[in-house]
């Protein structure tokens, strides 16, 4: 469910954004990129530039508590919850945001607002979701709740030649093997080179090759299918 509420803003704020449009075919498109401003500037400069400014709020599920702030889903503002409330279906907790009037509220970190801007200009439209985890920590006898974004790294490719299964590098084939996949496919492959000097043998003339794994594993099919097959017999 979207975490993330991006806000235009009458105060001054480093998150900017701002519209281009393109002529595609005859017909207007228009997109949205931000970015993050360096210094002090007034709400008057930005305009004057024919910026937007923005505040973000990352909110969460938590039971909402009196005086805590909350985004509205129903009108999408940003206020005080008056009393505690308990399964809140239109009111979100904020536990995160650059809108330094919201006392008491968690400032989000430069490096996310870096990797916002990033991915939003990069996808063409803002981010909706991120993951954040929670702890508590002790403040002379406080105990205060604390965030932290999860900033997810680019998936990049792992598969080696000859190691552990090339043939499902995320570069050619857009797959991504999963740990347990590669382990599973590596102790088969062994087994496969302990199959006899013979076998051995063979494999050793595509060691180092792409198509090393795909020979072993088609050999331990083989392998097992002839077993079956003596079973019959």
């Amino acid at each position: 469910m979207k975490n993330i509420h991006v806000m235009p803003t009458n105060k001054s704020s480093r998150l900017v954004s701002f519209e281009q449009t393109t002529n595609v075919q005859g017909i207007d498109k228009s997109k949205t990129f931000y970015k993050l401003l360096g210094g002090i500037h007034s709400i008057e400069q930005i305009h004057q530039v024919g910026y937007v400014s923005n505040h973000i709020y990352i909110t969460n599920n938590e039971e909402i508590k009196k005086g805590n702030w909350v985004y509205s889903i129903w009108d999408k503002e940003i206020k005080r919850a008056s009393k505690d409330i308990k399964d809140a279906l239109f009111l979100k907790k904020v536990i995160l945001t650059t809108d330094k009037e919201l006392d008491g509220v968690q400032a989000i970190p430069n490096d996310f607002l870096e990797w916002f801007v990033a991915k939003a200009n990069d996808s063409g439209k803002p981010i909706d979701v991120v993951e954040v985890e929670s702890w508590s920590d002790d403040l002379d006898g406080v105990w205060l709740k604390k965030y932290k974004i999860i900033i997810l790294k680019e998936e990049q490719c792992i598969c080696k030649i000859g190691e552990p299964y090339n043939n499902l590098c995320c570069n050619i084939h857009g797959i991504i093997p999963k740990k347990e996949m590669l382990e599973q496919i590596e102790n088969q492959v062994k087994l496969t080179e302990s199959r006899g000097e013979r076998i051995a043998k063979y494999l050793d003339i595509f060691k180092g090759k792409t198509i090393y794994n795909d020979i072993a594993l088609a050999i331990e099919f083989g392998y097992q299918l002839r077993l079956e097959e003596e079973k019959d017999e």
